[in-house]
């Protein structure tokens, strides 16, 4: 399906994304699979004799923010080696003007982790940062089902592209944001149907996205899934310095009514794997997919039962009280709440925005740990402070 014209960017620094081949579609969407010869060591998971799939972006998103004159695209690379062996996803940036971004993240009170749950399971969640002096816009992604890890990693490479490229953008943030999801789920279908390297019927991945504006003061969060989003503010009240944290975002699950309704009246089917578990989405008569979330990025199977992949979308006018945002996948929130978040990232401050990331997230490790030491959901924590 082809994007409607007036969602497209015209200008002439709109990226590959919709002038390949002459047109500007998201059909051809950026991106295209390739299979690479294998690596001397395949590691503990082999698919299809041995070779490993590679996503090629062609033009990396650090190149294309470079030519926007971005400062700093911060994304997750994913080869054989991050996918199979390494328990943290190796991080990489494309910098223009900028000799040390990690200094200038910590600068910016910026804070991440990304990390594998299980050794040798490939890691299904993924993050993105790109930031420049106007604005910073943060990505976070879980994948799940056989290839998750593939979906989570193609969206939050392209959503961000979508959400620059739009021509509601910069006067229409709200809008922008939400075209992108469409546009995210349109493109990973067809990426999926023309190289046939990774199938969607199963596959799926949530996604949060938080665009700060630091030059209008106010905040854009669009969500699908229960990957979280919290901001964190002093409610005192004059020289008493109190903290307390609110949701940004809704889990999009099962035991949310409104959910809930939306997939019985589509005819899906909710009931729990076993007695302990999450309430589950099933197709009638099947006992497939298993979906603990109601809105996702893919899994096609499940949108005629009433999944969607459109987002919710917030928008927080920014004041002096507000301290930091917090974006996390469930692998964070199914073990910690949001006030024990807060008192974390408020303990280390500002400068010390990196550690509280990693403080979270092996906090949630070990009481993923504690209950089952055989699992460990993907865990993956971004901190940014706003004032």
């Amino acid at each position: 399906r082809r994007p409607p014209r007036s969602t497209l960017d015209r200008s002439s620094a709109a990226s590959d994304v919709y002038k390949r081949q002459g047109k500007r579609r998201v059909k051809s969407a950026v991106l295209r699979v390739v299979r690479d010869k294998p690596a001397e060591s395949p590691g503990p998971r082999k698919i299809e004799e041995k070779t490993h799939y590679r996503v090629n972006m062609g033009h990396s998103i650090g190149e294309y923010m470079k030519g926007l004159g971005w400062h700093v695209a911060l994304m997750t690379r994913l080869n054989a080696e991050v996918e199979f062996r390494p328990r943290v996803k190796e991080v990489t940036a494309e910098v223009a003007g900028v000799t040390d971004w990690q200094s200038k993240l910590k600068e910016g009170g910026v804070g991440y982790l990304c990390q594998s749950g299980i050794i040798k399971a490939p890691n299904q969640d993924d993050m993105s940062i790109i930031a420049n002096p106007n604005f910073l816009m943060i990505g976070v992604s879980d994948g799940h089902g056989p290839y998750g890890h593939y979906c989570s990693y193609i969206v939050q490479q392209m959503l961000p592209r979508f959400v620059l490229s739009s021509l509601q953008y910069p006067h229409n943030i709200p809008q922008a944001l939400n075209d992108s999801f469409v546009f995210a789920h349109e493109a990973l279908m067809e990426i999926a149907a023309q190289q046939e390297v990774f199938d969607v019927s199963i596959s799926g991945t949530t996604f949060v996205i938080a665009f700060v504006d630091k030059v209008s003061k106010k905040l854009h969060i669009a969500h699908a899934g229960d990957t979280r989003a919290i901001i964190v503010k002093n409610v005192g009240q004059k020289n008493e310095f109190r903290i307390a944290a609110k949701a940004l975002t809704n889990d999009h699950n099962m035991r949310d009514a409104k959910e809930y309704a939306r997939i019985m009246v589509a005819e899906g089917d909710i009931r729990q794997a076993d007695r302990k578990g999450p309430l589950r989405f099933y197709c009638k008569g099947t006992d497939y997919p298993g979906l603990a979330v109601s809105r996702t990025i893919g899994d096609t199977v499940s949108k005629m039962y009433g999944v969607t992949y459109k987002p919710d979308i917030t928008q927080v006018s920014l004041s002096p009280d507000d301290l930091f945002i917090v974006i996390a996948s469930d692998g964070v929130w199914d073990r910690l709440n949001n006030e024990e978040v807060a008192e974390i990232v408020h303990r280390q401050g500002r400068a010390n925005a990196q550690e509280a990331a990693k403080e979270i997230a092996g906090k949630a490790q070990k009481l993923w740990k504690a209950e089952n030491s055989l699992y460990c959901d993907d865990i993956t924590c971004v901190v940014c402070w706003v004032q």
